[in-house]
């Protein structure tokens, strides 16, 4: 899928250009809706309905869309939406590299640095035939692509949600030994030393995945002068 839409965005000439997964359960005529809006927007995406969708599969797009707002700071509505239109000159400006069906979240946290992003709520068919995802295989792997991303794009809330993995154990553990120490007279060497040890482990962590953010910046930006 990667591939076709890489392919789409290296030939295209017109102002915008739109996709739609060939499954049959986007109505092509949906594409006018999300038209209406193109001219102000560098992305639009068209949200299915739910209506024939399961509850897992609801779930795991509510959880991903959710994740995906809280990350980029955006509601794009619905990023695993395989309808939605780009502006041209914008689109062939991103550098892609997933080769799968991540694409749609590396194109929408891609446009959510440089541009506006909106949705459009469409219809949504009945799927008729065998599906190509593994519901919970590539949900994990989308879930974390979209944590990769983010160590990317939002490099701030991905390293404070990392420290605080170790940090906030590390406060807590030397808090209770403090505490301990000052009401009872009890000194609880072994979680001091492994408090300490979190809260070092944080720090360090910050510095140490910063300096690589920053590389990792660094390259995508060559990337895309060279494009």
């Amino acid at each position: 899928k990667a591939g076709a839409v890489k392919t789409a965005l290296d030939y295209v000439d017109t102002p915008y250009v739109a996709f739609l997964d060939a499954d049959g359960t986007y109505p092509p005529s949906e594409l006018n809706k999300l038209l209406v809006h193109a001219a102000k927007y560098d992305e639009v995406i068209g949200k299915r309905s739910y209506r024939n969708v399961s509850f897992v599969h609801r779930f795991g797009n509510v959880l991903i869309n959710r994740l995906f707002s809280l990350i980029f700071a955006v509601d794009v509505g619905d990023v695993l939406s395989g309808m939605y239109i780009l502006h041209t000159d914008v689109a062939k400006k991103l550098y892609l590299a997933s080769k799968r069906f991540e694409i749609e979240i590396e194109i929408a946290a891609q446009i959510a640095k440089l541009g506006k992003i909106t949705y459009v709520p469409i219809s949504y068919e009945k799927r008729y035939g065998k599906r190509k995802l593994s519901t919970f295989k590539d949900g994990f792997k989308i879930i974390s692509y979209l944590i990769k991303l983010a160590s990317e794009y939002n490099p701030i809330f991905f390293y404070s949600m990392l420290i605080s993995i170790f940090m906030i154990p590390g406060i807590l553990m030397l808090g209770y030994t403090g505490i301990e120490y000052v009401i009872r007279g009890i000194f609880h060497s072994g979680y001091a030393l492994i408090g300490i040890a979190l809260l070092l482990i944080g720090v360090q962590g910050f510095f140490t995945l910063g300096l690589s953010s920053m590389v990792k910046r660094l390259e995508y930006e060559l990337s895309r002068l060279k494009n």
